[in-house]
This record gives C-alpha cells, structure tokens and sequence, in this order.
C-alpha cells in the first residue's frame, strides 16, 4: 500500500519506537497495534500479521497521523 508520504525513516524510527538500520533493511520495522509494519523511504507500507483485514484502515491512518506530526 502507499500513505503518499515521502517518510525521513530516522525520524519514522523514533516515532514509530521501531527499528531503523540501512545496512540491514531499507525500511523501518515497528510494531504497530499488534502488527508488524515495514515503512519504506517512498511511502510504501508492508502490514505482516494482520488477523483481520477490516482493521488495515486504523492501522493505516494510526500510521499517518503519527508521521504528520
């Protein structure tokens, strides 16, 4: 999915209290509302462990609101 945001993944690290290494992964891991997202530097989001897919609309804006701050 793309949130359309351009995302500074340092910053989307702290925020998201995930993990942020460029060396290994190209993208922020985070544990968000009982999933694990995967937040890439184009706005690409990746949602693993999702139970039930009415729920991808919270995590989502939970995930934009958090990063347009």
């Amino acid at each position: 999915m793309d949130l359309g945001l351009k995302t500074d993944l340092r910053k989307a690290a702290k925020i998201l209290k995930g993990a942020y290494d460029p060396d290994y992964r190209p993208c922020v891991v985070a544990k968000v509302l009982g999933v694990t997202i995967m937040l890439y530097s184009n706005g690409k989001i990746l949602v693993i462990g999702i139970k039930d897919i009415s729920r991808i609309g919270t995590i989502i804006k939970f995930v934009i609101k958090n990063l347009s701050l």
